[in-house]
């Protein structure tokens, strides 16, 4: 296959199929000159066996052959996956071409009638070579595209199942909040509380319109002094989490026992982003 942006005249291998002596003078004298790596075949059968051996990258095919018409050999050719997209040019007098016109619809790219005339032999001969090199070109960069396309596609759907993965633990751990017999508060990092379950409600009074936007300390009692509440958040700045036992004042104003764990969320960065309560009510148990 043709190199796309190489000299095509360079080292270019073209297969004349003819027996004519006219053909194969022009073809190797011409040709040659101009720096094409010419062979000649002169028999259908020597020209399908020469192909088979080195596959050329253009075709002169005289349609008038001694063994077999050149018809039938350009049928043979463009019948095999490895010579079907050979550029293949017909050599044939003016009569010839006009019998056998139909015959283009086999593949044949072009034609040169004779008698031959050097330059419109030398241009259909580079012309088709030329056009041979941009195909080539073309579908590799099809090719290349197509790859991209797969990849980014595969790149897409993988992105697709991590989003839809992390949308139903999302679904997990919603259900998880709503349906958890202990309270839950989640604040942001200024400690502005962001939601509360139902547990929460349920054990402390307070709703949603209730504390949505407003800071943890109404749930403060007069059993705890500052300095409580400060160690609190020393332990929490130092390993991320503190848990034990804290009286909070209810909505009705009752004070309680709870048993109350508080923990950092981190982004990767390991800046923190919200605070986690879980508040276990544990007054009935005191009691008993």
């Amino acid at each position: 296959m043709t190199t796309p942006g190489r000299n095509i005249s360079t080292g270019a291998a073209v297969l004349a199929i003819t027996a004519a002596p006219e053909s194969m003078r022009i073809v190797s004298d011409l040709l040659g000159r101009e720096g094409y790596a010419v062979q000649i075949a002169h028999s259908g059968n020597l020209a399908l066996l020469s192909v088979r051996e080195c596959l050329p990258e253009l075709i002169l095919l005289d349609i008038t052959m001694p063994d077999m018409d050149g018809v039938e050999i350009c049928r043979r050719l463009k019948s095999h996956k490895a010579t079907r997209d050979i550029p293949i040019i017909l050599l044939a007098t003016h009569g010839e071409m006009l019998a056998r016109v139909k015959d283009l619809d086999l593949g044949v790219q072009d034609y040169i009638a004779k008698p031959y005339l050097a330059a419109e032999v030398s241009l259909r001969v580079r012309t088709q070579l030329e056009l041979r090199s941009l195909r080539a070109d073309m579908e590799m960069r099809v090719r290349q595209r197509t790859a991209q396309i797969e990849t980014a596609a595969n790149a897409l759907r993988d992105e697709i199942n991590m989003r839809r993965k992390a949308e139903a633990a999302l679904e997990l751990a919603g259900k998880v909040f709503e349906a958890s017999i202990d309270a839950i508060m989640v604040t942001d990092v200024d400690g502005a509380i962001m939601a509360i379950n139902p547990a929460f409600t349920r054990i402390t009074g307070y709703s949603d319109q209730d504390v949505l936007g407003k800071s943890p300390g109404l749930l403060k009692s007069d059993r705890h002094d500052e300095q409580f509440y400060k160690t609190i958040w020393a332990t929490i700045k130092e390993s991320g989490y503190w848990t034990g036992e804290v009286w909070n004042k209810r909505k009705d104003g009752n004070v309680s026992p709870m048993m109350e764990t508080i923990s950092a969320c981190t982004d990767r960065d390991g800046n923190v982003t919200n605070y986690i309560s879980v508040i276990v009510d544990v007054s009935e148990m005191k009691d008993a």
